[in-house]
């Protein structure tokens, strides 16, 4: 699960950081090599988009890169966040 927006201020980035960076220690702890994760808290959460897509790409990129062995696919729920999570993508 992961945080509920409340504006900004109440630690919503790192909780959500955590969230990607603790699957991603259990992907290793399991030894497996391939994860998913869809737009983590930017639906009924509220997590403004933009934000979360720009949270969750620096800190994949920041837990993988060194990991040449891990596949991450970004699982999106429409075109829009599609859009989103790709601008952040193309930013980072």
């Amino acid at each position: 699960m992961g945080p509920v927006w409340h504006g900004g201020d109440g630690g919503e980035a790192e909780l959500l950081a955590r969230c990607h960076r603790n699957a991603l220690r259990l992907l290793r702890e399991q030894q497996l090599h391939a994860i998913a994760f869809p737009a983590i808290s930017c639906g009924v959460y509220g997590y403004p988009a933009a934000q979360a897509a720009a949270v969750a790409v620096a800190t994949l990129r920041d837990e993988l890169a060194d990991a040449d062995d891990i596949e991450v696919t970004l699982c999106c729920f429409s075109d829009a966040m599609r859009a989103v999570f790709q601008h952040a993508l193309n930013a980072a």
